[in-house]
This record gives C-alpha cells, sequence and structure tokens, in this order.
C-alpha cells in the first residue's frame, strides 16, 4: 500500500471512480485536504486524484462552493510543492516532455536545464 492509499484508508475513502495517483510528496497536502473538507461536512466521495500540468487535481463530486474553494487552493499550493519528496518546487518541464512540480534534486532527474 503507497502513501497516498493509506491517507485514503485513514479516513475511510472507499473506492475512488476514476483512480488515485501522485507523488508522495503531495500526500500530506491531500490528508489536510481531506480533513478540511470532512470538518465541512464533506460526504468522501472522490472521483479523481492525479498529476497533470505539473500540478494536482482532486476531484470531488456534489459539494459546496467553500469545499471547492479549498480544493482549489490546494490545488494551487501543490504548484510550489515537489510532488515527489513535499520540499518547495516549482512547476517546470525540466528539460524533459513532461511539466512537473519539482525541487531541484527531483528535477536533475528529469534533466533539469
Amino acid at each position: 500500500m503507497n502513501k497516498l492509499e493509506e491517507v485514503l484508508n485513514k479516513h475511510g475513502i472507499g473506492k475512488i471512480r476514476c483512480g488515485a495517483s501522485c507523488g508522495d510528496g503531495w500526500v500530506p497536502l491531500i490528508d489536510n485536504l481531506i480533513i478540511d473538507l470532512i470538518t465541512l461536512g464533506w460526504d468522501k466521495q472522490i472521483e479523481q486524484i492525479k498529476e497533470k500540468f505539473g500540478g494536482l487535481r482532486f476531484y470531488i463530486g456534489g459539494a459546496t462552493k467553500e469545499m471547492h474553494d479549498l480544493v482549489d487552493k490546494a490545488e494551487h499550493t501543490s504548484f510550489t510543492i515537489c510532488e515527489e519528496c513535499g520540499k518547495p518546487g516549482k512547476q517546470s518541464d525540466w528539460g524533459s516532455y513532461w511539466i512537473k512540480t519539482l525541487c531541484p534534486e527531483h528535477g536533475k532527474e528529469y534533466g533539469e536545464h
């Protein structure tokens, strides 16, 4: 079981319709987001969790504006956190074809320019 699966299980979140995948560096961000959403009465339904264009995407079903605002804030914050380790990071193509948000150390793995 990976770290993301552990967090989802910890919060009693069951099947995710379209899957859940991201680097370990974003798991604390997702954990805090889930805690905040549950506090607002969220039903724990997740459509999908993924990385896209270097940022976190966290799709939920029916939710209040306040819940969607929390999701938006977490997604924007992900552009400042290395997806791999959680250290400060930046969004870049890192010399590759993929746009990722990484710290300089993990950026080297993608051919940092």
